[in-house]
């Protein structure tokens, strides 16, 4: 199992991928969902250049941008209307990712043969 300060190496980000990818719930279950930022921070997704994904890696991409906004803006205690709006547009934005890296990842396709090459 990764530590988080494994999942901030690109090393780490293909594991966790390759752990959505391949069904392992275990790792993503440590890992947790929240995870899922730190992939698009570090590498906005720039890998997956299949042009069937490419409005997808750009609107999740704006969506975590959007996140971000909303958190350095808003620093007080969410609550109410405003936490549970946040809330589902984070989950959306996390089924988002777990089906765009599924469909990058899926067999037969050159990410994930790299990926299983470094395991």
């Amino acid at each position: 199992m990764q530590t988080n300060k494994e999942l901030t190496t690109l090393e780490g980000i293909k594991a966790y991928r390759l752990a959505i990818a391949t069904g392992s719930n275990i790792d993503i279950t440590y890992l947790g969902h929240a995870k899922f930022h730190a992939d698009i921070e570090l590498t906005g997704l720039s890998d997956i250049d299949e042009p069937s994904l490419q409005g997808v890696k750009s609107l999740l991409v704006e969506m975590e941008r959007a996140l971000d906004h909303f958190v350095v803006v808003n620093k007080v205690v969410r609550k109410g209307l405003e936490l549970a709006t946040i809330s589902k547009f984070e989950h959306l934005a996390w089924k988002t990712y777990v089906q765009l890296i599924r469909k990058a990842y899926r067999k037969g396709t050159e990410l994930r043969a790299k990926a299983l090459k470094i395991e």
